[in-house]
C-alpha cells in the first residue's frame, strides 16, 4: 500500500498519473520481475481500477468525496496461457482514508512526549514501603490518555542513585510499556538499540497521527522521501549535512542537523511532513 497525498472534498484526481507513477515506483523498487531475454515469455497484461471509499466517478471525472489521505493498492495474477505465453491481471485499488485524529496508546508504539513534572508513588512491597519516582510525560492534545508515567531509571544503563535529572519541558523519544484499564499508562526509554531517551536540541513538529505512521513505515525503506533526503545531503552536499528524524505515532516529528543553518531542518520538514 502507498499513501500518495491528501485530498480534500471536491478534488479532482487523475488516475492516469497516479497508476503511472505507482507503476514506475515499483520497478524501481524491484517489484517488476526482469527475465533474461531466453526465458522471457510474451504477456499481456490487464489493468483495473477500482475506487474504494471516499471517490466517486461522475461524467469521466474521479472526484473526493472527504478529507483524508489517498492510498492505492496493488494486486497483480499472473496464468499462464500456453508454453510461452501468459496473461497478467493486475487490480489497482484507490481509497481516500480518513484521518485518524485521536491517538490511543498501545504496548509498544513509539511516541515523543514532554516532561511535566515529578512525582513519587509509595506502594507496600514484602511488608514495606516503597518509594518510586515517575515522570509526568505530556503526549499531546489529540491523545486519549494526554499524560504518560515515566519511572526514573527506565533508561539504559540507569540506576536509583545513577539516572538522568530531566528538566520540565525536555522531550523524551520512548516506547509505551503497559496500557491496563485499572492504571496509569507507563512508557520506558530502555532500548537494546540506545535510540530512545532524551531528545536533546533539534525542532519539534506537530504532524498528523497519519503521516507519522506513513514516516515510520518509510524507515529503512529505499527510495523512501527519507531515503532520498539522506542520500541528497549526505557528506555535507546541497549546503547541508547529516540529519536526525525521530517519528512519533502520537503525532510528533523531531529533526537534528549537524548543519548550524536552521534553514536545513526547515526543508526537510517541509518536505517529510
Amino acid at each position: 500500500m502507498q499513501v500518495e497525498k491528501y485530498t480534500t472534498p471536491g478534488d479532482v484526481l487523475d488516475l492516469e498519473a497516479i497508476v503511472s507513477k505507482l507503476s514506475s515506483e515499483e520497478a524501481k523498487d524491484g517489484d517488476a520481475k526482469m527475465m533474461d531475454e531466453e526465458e522471457e515469455q510474451e504477456q499481456d497484461e490487464e489493468l483495473t481500477v477500482v475506487l474504494g471509499p471516499g471517490l466517486v466517478h461522475i461524467n469521466d471525472v474521479v472526484k473526493s468525496t472527504t478529507v483524508g489521505q489517498l492510498e492505492t493498492r496493488t494486486t497483480t495474477t499472473v496464468v499462464a496461457t500456453g508454453k510461452d505465453t501468459s496473461k497478467s491481471s493486475k487490480i489497482v485499488t484507490v481509497n481516500v482514508a480518513r484521518p485518524q485524529v485521536i491517538y490511543t496508546p498501545t504496548n509498544n508504539d513509539l511516541v515523543i512526549g514532554m516532561i511535566k513534572h515529578r512525582q513519587s508513588d509509595s506502594s507496600t512491597v514484602g511488608g514495606g514501603i516503597s518509594a518510586q519516582q515517575y515522570y509526568v510525560v505530556d503526549l499531546g492534545p489529540f491523545s486519549s490518555s494526554p499524560t504518560v508515567l515515566l519511572n526514573c531509571i527506565s533508561f539504559n544503563n540507569a540506576t536509583k542513585r545513577n539516572k538522568p535529572d530531566l528538566k520540565n519541558g525536555s522531550l523524551v523519544y520512548g516506547k509505551i510499556q503497559s496500557v491496563t484499564d485499572d492504571s496509569n499508562i507507563e512508557m520506558t526509554c530502555v532500548s537494546s538499540d540506545g535510540l530512545l531517551g532524551e531528545l536533546k536540541e533539534g525542532c519539534l513538529f506537530k504532524s498528523s497521527i497519519n503521516q507519522c505512521n506513513y514516516l515510520l513505515k518509510q524507515l529503512n525503506t529505499t527510495n523512501s522521501k527519507l531515503d532520498k533526503l539522506a542520500r541528497k545531503y549526505s557528506n555535507g552536499k546541497n549546503g547541508g549535512g547529516s540529519f536526525e528524524v525521530v517519528v512519533g505515532v502520537n503525532g510528533y516529528v523531531w529533526i537534528n542537523s549537524s548543519s548550524e543553518n536552521m534553514a536545513h531542518v526547515v526543508e526537510i520538514a517541509s518536505q517529510i511532513l
